[in-house]
Parts: C-alpha cells; structure tokens; sequence
C-alpha cells in the first residue's frame, strides 16, 4: 500500500470543547425524569427499544440510535426493561462551532444505524481512568461526530443554523424571568455581541424586542383565556417588574393591560 497524505484546512473557529461526563446507563427507569442539562449532550442507545418525547415531538429509539440535546431543553425518555445507553456531555467556546459543522441541529436530533459506534464507545469508556479521562472522551466525541456529513454551503448557512436552534430554544424557554442574551450565549457558546447581530439580521428586530413581542403575545392569550391580575400575567409572561410588563405592553397594543382587560370583559 502506497503512503496517503492528506492537507488538513485551516480551522477559523475556536474548537476548544471540555468534556463533563462520559456515563454508560444501564438503570435509566430509576432516573427522576423530566430530564434538562445545563450543556451538551450526545446520547447512543446501545440495547433495547424507547421513544423520546421532546420539543413536542415523539421520536422512536433503537439499538444504535444516536441522539443529541441541546442545552435547556426538557425531555423525557421511556422504554424497554432492558433499554440502556451511554452519553458524552460537554460545554466549552467551541461546543456550538462544532455541533454547527455537521448536520446536526436541534430540528432534527435522532439518528437510527449507528450500531458500528457501540464497540468504539464501550471500548472507551472502559479505558477511562483518571490520567486518560478527557482526553479519551473527546476522541470519541469527535470520531462520533465525524460520521456526520459536514455543512458545506457557506458562512450564511451555517449562521442560519445557528440562528434556527437559538430562535427554537428562545420559543420554548421565554416566559422564564431569567432569559437574556447573555445566557443564551452562554449555553450556545456565543458571544453576545454575534447573536445580536444574528438576531437583527433575522428579525430586523433586537433580542429584546422579539423577546417581548413573544412575551406580549403570550400576555394577551392569558387575558382571552380570563386572567385579570396584571402582577400575575406579568409573571405568567415572564416579565419581572408589572409596571415595565405595562409600559411593553401599551408600546405593542396601543393601550395599557389594565384597559385591554376591561374592553375583554365587556366585549
């Protein structure tokens, strides 16, 4: 056989990821569900059958499916007596850069026919000791990983990626009080100041603004379903402060909260 060389191209991102956890799950049942992580996690189900309920979808496990969860979103798990799994989780600068160089994204998060990574995983894991543990982890994330057909289409692509995942995470979590930029681009990895402009090219609007206009929608849905309390809709929406919930909330419908659910009430 011939010598194989092959030209490696220049990364322009920052790759840095740092392993948490590398866990082979044999008790799951015993586990206190509903399930939600802080980072990353890449999950390979190595026996048994299961479904997957998350993000109002139910998606269908087998032996040699690969799945990920992407930070903050809730999920639970059922299945067989003899289901089990393993999972890799991480964070780092690099988590979201390298998850947005393959095809995996948070629409579509399941993939079945992985049964070749199981040996390579159990292999792994039990190597692991204490010296090795990190950087025997990210191999195998990255080996797993590599087996994803990579985006090739360009800087706007991969932003709408990332702009796609951002914005489902941001529809499912902002009645939460506690939602900013800032911890978005925690989770994700990001800097704030490139998912502001991520969000300004897509919404032509600021994150803030597109926060509130959601936060108002949901505000004006409560008041149809019959509540009245302006603290307590303010807090159902997410809003912290009730004078700020108003003063938002007159700025998108014309009028103040106050007013809008005495006009509910007699229409």
């Amino acid at each position: 056989m011939s010598s194989i060389c092959r030209f490696l191209p220049t990364k322009d991102y920052d790759d840095s990821i740092q392993p948490v956890y590398f866990v082979y799950e044999t008790e799951f049942h015993k586990l206190k569900q509903p399930f939600v992580h802080a980072v990353y996690y890449v999950f390979l189900v190595t026996k048994g059958t299961g479904t997957l309920q998350i993000l109002n979808r139910s998606l269908p496990l087998e032996t040699g499916t690969l799945f990920v969860v992407f930070p903050g979103t809730v999920y639970t798990m059922q299945g067989s007596e003899d289901l089990t799994y393993m999972y890799i989780s991480f964070m780092g600068n690099g988590a979201g850069n390298l998850l947005s160089q393959t095809c995996l994204n948070m629409e579509k998060i399941v993939y079945p026919g992985r049964e070749h990574l199981i040996d390579f995983w159990r292999s792994g894991i039990q190597r692991i000791n204490r010296e090795n543990a990190n950087i025997l982890t990210e191999c195998v994330l990255l080996y797993t990983l590599s087996f994803f057909p990579p985006h090739t289409d360009g800087e706007d692509s991969k932003s709408s990626r990332i702009y796609d995942n951002i914005l489902i995470y941001v529809k499912n979590h902002y009645t939460e009080r506690d939602l900013t930029l800032k911890k978005i681009a925690e989770i994700f990895s990001y800097t704030e100041k490139y998912l502001s402009r991520l969000f300004k090219q897509n919404m032509n609007v600021n994150f803030n603004e597109y926060l509130n206009r959601l936060r108002i929608e949901e505000a004006i849905r409560a008041i149809g379903g019959g509540a009245d309390n302006i603290k307590e809709i303010a807090l159902l929406c997410g809003f912290g402060d009730p004078l700020y919930f108003s003063k938002v909330f007159k700025k998108h419908t014309g009028i103040p909260p106050a007013e809008y659910i005495k006009q509910r009430k007699r229409g």
